[in-house]
């Protein structure tokens, strides 16, 4: 019972970096586009 806790706990932190990490690539989208527009 407790690795199965142990192991769903890991797997809910494992999504949350992912989603983290996607956000903060999107951030970084569309800081790029800005700086893009502003440049040219």
């Amino acid at each position: 019972m407790y690795s199965v806790l142990y192991i769903s706990h890991n797997i809910s932190l494992y999504v949350h970096t992912l989603k983290s990490l996607d956000l903060t690539l999107n951030l970084l989208k569309a800081l790029c586009k800005f700086f893009n527009t502003i440049a040219f």
